[in-house]
């Protein structure tokens, strides 16, 4: 395209294929064992994390609208994003946050990202879109640390755990088919909060072990 700026505007359509020598038939969307590549392609399609590390490297707002910490950087406080659905319809709460997080502590977990949630002391909400963590210590790169693929949101369950099995999150696309060390097919979410994203109308991940 000869016009530079109708070049840099993303087209809409079609369907993309993306080959992958990750994958392997153990492999599950558990936001506790995200261990490969195509383990990282799959849960970022289908869900968000609270903040994000953009292409310059620079931190920016995701399903947290915004963020502030005391002066000593051990209590931070987080705006939740108002109107984003889980692609069942159910609306994103402060709670379903804390589930997430929670998921991940606690001295049996085997999640790959306690270490970054390990600090955590308390994590409360303050109405529905009002989160609040409390670290043991003083951080100021602790935003920095939520945009791990580990950390992506899913919705709570009544009782308070997280419910993360149905595939059920906020992201751009909808997983209709996920095969184990072969393929993982998605298709647009069509009620996905973030319009500069998800461009495709679908999309699907292969697994091919050959160089």
């Amino acid at each position: 395209n000869s016009n530079p700026a109708e070049a840099a505007v993303p087209q809409k359509g079609g369907v993309l294929k993306i080959a992958m020598s990750h994958g392997s038939t153990t492999e599950s969307y558990d936001p506790a064992t995200l261990a490969s590549g195509f383990q990282t392609v799959m849960t970022r399609a289908i869900n968000n994390t609270l903040t994000e590390i953009d292409p310059d490297n620079n931190l920016v707002p995701s399903l947290a609208e915004s963020w502030e910490s005391t002066p000593d950087a051990a209590r931070w406080t987080f705006q939740i994003r108002k109107g984003v659905e889980f692609q069942d319809g159910r609306s994103l709460v402060a709670e379903d946050v804390v589930a997430t997080i929670n998921y991940h502590r606690g001295e049996k977990t085997k999640s790959s990202v306690k270490p970054i949630v390990e600090p955590i002391k308390s994590i409360n909400t303050d109405g529905k879109y009002t989160l609040i963590i409390e670290l043991n210590e003083g951080n100021a790169d602790f935003p920095y640390n939520l945009d791990r693929p580990g950390l992506g949101v899913y919705p709570a369950a009544k009782d308070g755990s997280l419910d993360w099995k149905a595939g059920n999150g906020t992201g751009g696309y909808v997983l209709k088919k996920f095969e184990p060390g072969v393929r993982a097919y998605f298709e647009r979410n069509p009620n996905y909060w973030n319009e500069k994203r998800a461009h495709v109308d679908a999309a699907e991940v292969l697994s091919i072990k050959d160089a």
